[in-house]
C-alpha cells in the first residue's frame, strides 16, 4: 500500500522539478528512463520478483 500511496506523489515531484529546472520533454524521458533503471534495479536486487508466477505462487 505504501507504493500505491507515495510513488504517484513522488513521481509527480520529480517530473515537476525536472521540468522546471529543464524542458517538459526531458522530464518525460527522464522519468521513462528512471522507471527502466528502476526496473533493472529491482530485478538485480530482488530476482524473486522477476520470476514470481501468479498461476503457480511459491511461498
Amino acid at each position: 500500500m505504501a507504493v500505491w500511496a507515495t510513488g504517484p506523489s513522488l513521481g509527480d515531484v520529480e517530473s515537476g522539478v525536472v521540468a522546471t529546472l529543464t524542458t517538459p520533454a526531458i522530464s518525460i524521458v527522464s522519468g521513462g528512463l528512471v522507471t527502466i533503471v528502476g526496473i533493472g534495479v529491482l530485478r538485480w536486487f530482488a530476482p524473486g520478483f522477476w520470476r514470481y508466477d501468479a498461476r503457480h505462487p511459491t511461498p
